[in-house]
């Protein structure tokens, strides 16, 4: 393998590791556990047109719509499906 095509599939495979983490269990983790994934799962890109994350938050900042899970209220599954309307 071509060393551009090695970076590419290491960045790739980077990328899609970090996007494949479950949700921290609210009972097996921290505020601040939790917090940092929802930055993370939720981070701007920069680029609206293929990200699609203000969509599923419906212009909302992610710590507020997943206020309650960052708080161990609720479950990542509850707060996303209540923001689908489900």
């Amino acid at each position: 393998m071509c060393l551009k095509m090695i970076i590419f599939v290491k960045n790739f495979e980077h990328k899609h590791s970090k996007m494949a983490q479950r949700a921290p269990d609210i009972s097996q983790s921290t505020r601040e556990e939790r917090l940092h994934y929802v930055k993370q799962r939720f981070r701007c890109i920069a680029n609206c047109e293929t990200c699609g994350n203000c969509a599923i938050l419906r212009g909302a900042d992610a710590e507020d719509a997943y206020a309650d899970y960052i708080e161990g209220r609720k479950s990542f599954a509850e707060v996303s499906m209540a923001l689908r309307g489900a």
